[in-house]
This record gives C-alpha cells, sequence and structure tokens, in this order.
C-alpha cells in the first residue's frame, strides 16, 4: 500500500520557542515539536493542557478552541503572531501530550515572517 503525501506545506521537525495566548490574554511558554507555514505541533504536560483546553482533550476540532502563537525571530529581532486552532490531541504518556494546531487567515506577511524565522 503507498502512502500519499497530503500537506500543502514542508513539515520542519524544529523545536521553535513560541508564546500562546489563549481567548483570556494568559500567555504559556511552550515550544513547537514540528511547523510548517499551515500550521504546528507542540508537546505540553497535563497541567498546561486543561489550562490551554478547559473543557478537556475531548474538544472536538469543530469547537475551535482559538489560540494566538507570538514568534520572535532572534536573529532579526523580528516578532510576529498568528492566530490558530486546535486540530487534535494525541496522549503520548500519562501526563505528556502533543497539540496539532492549525494557523487560521494566514497572510502572505505572516508567512514571509515564518518562513525566515525557520530559514535562521
Amino acid at each position: 500500500m503507498s502512502s500519499i503525501e497530503r500537506r500543502a506545506y514542508l513539515r520542519y521537525n524544529v523545536s521553535v520557542p513560541v508564546v500562546l495566548l489563549d481567548q483570556n490574554e494568559q500567555q504559556y511558554q511552550v515550544s513547537t515539536r514540528d511547523i510548517s507555514l499551515g500550521g504546528m505541533r507542540i508537546e505540553c504536560e497535563s497541567a498546561l493542557l486543561h489550562k490551554l483546553l478547559p473543557e478537556g482533550i475531548q474538544t472536538a476540532p469543530g469547537d475551535l478552541v482559538i489560540l494566538t502563537a507570538k514568534f520572535t525571530n532572534t536573529k532579526t529581532n523580528e516578532e510576529f503572531s498568528i492566530v490558530s486552532h486546535v486540530l487534535g490531541v494525541l496522549r503520548l504518556a500519562e501526563s505528556q501530550f502533543s497539540i496539532r494546531l492549525s494557523f487560521v487567515d494566514i497572510d502572505e506577511t505572516q508567512q514571509d515572517q515564518l518562513q525566515r524565522l525557520l530559514n535562521k
């Protein structure tokens, strides 16, 4: 059986520091596990997961949990934000989780900023 790649963007398996802001403007320091121009995946402990997703890990993608990702390119000191929503959560271990996020309405400027960050 062949595997068909359905991704629209190249995925970078890289750790990039990011600050996530929830809808109440609470800030959470995390790092990406992987990232592309379409979204990212982070890993976190259960305590942080429950802060980001107060309704629990059963939150369906249709619930559109909105988080703002704030990035800083340390090479250029450029800061930018991208709105994202939670696509899903995967339990990795008893208290370790992976959260997949999709960027929402990312414009060309944000794509360029993100590409510069990934090309550091």
